[in-house]
């Protein structure tokens, strides 16, 4: 697992926020992708830093049918 602040930290090709909608849109963007090829749902890896240490909440309400995973998580008022 990987919490949000050190996958920012990582990536040097553009800046991005723990917090932002920038890093939640590429992050949305690669787990349909990985979800399309069949690889499943990867940025499950990226979570909270501090608290539940699970995914933020645009996690859950993005979702394959397939996944088996509830659209709901106890996430709210985490950090990153």
């Amino acid at each position: 697992m990987m919490p949000y602040s050190e996958l920012t930290n990582q990536i040097q090709a553009i800046q991005l926020e723990p917090n932002s909608y920038a890093l939640a849109a590429m992050l949305g963007e690669i787990s349909e992708e990985e979800d399309a090829a069949g690889r499943g749902l990867i940025t499950v890896m990226v979570v909270h830093k501090e608290g539940d240490m699970q995914p933020g909440p645009g996690f859950f309400e993005w979702q394959s049918p397939e996944a088996g995973i509830p659209a709901t998580s106890s996430t709210a008022g985490s950090t990153s």
